[in-house]
């Protein structure tokens, strides 16, 4: 069996509302069946894909690895660099709990971030 790994298919984008991504997701899972001898999995990924030996990422933070380029456009512009705060694994495994939670961290690293800043 062939695996097929899809990165955050059928996410919605503010311009499109992810008609685009959806269908294109719709079309992978009619098409990556198990009866023609495919695997399909979507992923968003969890924190500890940044954080564990060995995971994709190989422990490299979101900052230090896919947003590293944005980081340094934003340099190159003179911007100020000013903490982020990334929300993981929110797709699969969202739960009431974990959105009250992010939504606590999220205002607490906003008072941080615009004081300090």
């Amino acid at each position: 069996m062939k695996k097929v790994f899809i990165i955050n298919g059928g996410q919605q984008f503010a311009h499109s509302g992810g008609r685009f991504n959806k269908t294109l997701l719709e079309t992978d899972e009619i098409f990556f069946t198990a009866e023609n001898g495919y695997e399909l999995r979507t992923w968003n990924a969890p924190e500890t894909a940044f954080t564990l030996p060995g995971e994709f990422f190989n422990q490299t933070t979101v900052d230090d690895g896919v947003l590293m380029g944005f980081h340094r456009m934003n340099a190159f512009l003179s911007l100020q660099r000013v903490d982020g705060m990334h929300f993981h694994d929110v797709e699969k495994n969202v739960t009431p709990e974990r959105v009250l939670n992010y939504k606590e961290l999220y205002l607490n690293h906003l008072k941080t971030t615009l004081t300090n800043n």
